[in-house]
């Protein structure tokens, strides 16, 4: 019940907020052309995060996400010098999913390659945010940027093997600096058993 209450919530959050950002765009928009692009381009951000809640509210509860496939990576991610520069923040612990890791580069808003935990005090789990990934080796750095909700995914050439296509969507965690940031200002590894990078 607490998990459909919050997925709710969020739904309705979203369609006020993307019914705003709607109307706002449609307002400084004079063209015709123009105002239907940035209407799709807001209806296709909301149905797809809409998606994105609703495939992910069961992993509030870890267990669920560890039974459907994701695996814990036990550093917690936090940058005390800011990360291509976004001022200092946290990512969380990284649970993974092979399968979608190795799709061939595959990009869906109902499969994200990594969900985002933070660590509590008593042991629990907070599920923040989830991670699009794709490896170079299945686009490469020079390749034009793939989109997922609006969003142009950037290229990260240091990580990985031969860097790695990301992008962040902070979808069950406010983040004041915006949804699509790498990172938050007040999530914290004080909790984590091993703190990076």
């Amino acid at each position: 019940m607490i998990t459909f209450v919050r997925t709710f919530a969020t739904a309705m959050a979203l369609t006020a907020t993307f019914s705003a950002g709607t109307a706002s765009a449609t307002a400084a928009n004079r063209t015709p052309t123009a105002r239907s692009e940035a209407a799709a381009r807001s209806t296709g951000e909301f149905r797809d995060l809409i998606t994105l809640a609703l495939t992910t509210a069961p992993f509030h509860d870890v267990d669920n996400a560890l039974r459907a496939g994701w695996t814990e990576q036990p550093m917690c991610m936090t940058y005390p010098e800011g990360f291509h520069g976004e001022e200092p923040g946290t990512m969380g612990n990284h649970f993974y999913n092979v399968a979608y890791l190795t799709d061939g580069g595959h990009v869906e808003a109902s499969q994200p390659e990594l969900l985002l935990y933070e660590k509590r005090k008593d042991g629990s789990w907070r599920l923040n945010a989830v991670e699009y990934v794709i490896p170079a080796g299945d686009l490469p750095g020079t390749a034009t940027p793939p989109e997922l909700f609006g969003q142009k995914f950037t290229f990260y050439p240091e990580v990985g093997a031969a860097g790695i296509w990301g992008l962040h969507v902070w979808l069950w965690r406010h983040n004041p600096r915006g949804m699509y940031v790498n990172l938050h200002p007040t999530v914290t590894c004080a909790y984590a058993d091993i703190v990076g990078p």
